[in-house]
């Protein structure tokens, strides 16, 4: 999948460790309570997970 980074008005980086596991739902619920923004405009949204096996 390709992603096209002109269809996005805006990019945001959400920092800090973050339960990927939330699926599309509980990471709007997240945008949406953490940073006040709207999570269905034409925004592009990265977190950030953590793995075990990185140091």
């Amino acid at each position: 999948m390709m992603l096209d980074l002109e269809k996005s008005d805006k990019i945001y980086l959400a920092t800090g460790k973050l339960d990927l596991r939330k699926e599309t739902d509980g990471l709007a619920a997240v945008i949406t309570e953490k940073s006040d923004l709207a999570p269905f405009q034409k925004t592009l949204f990265l977190f950030c997970g953590s793995c075990g096996s990185i140091n």
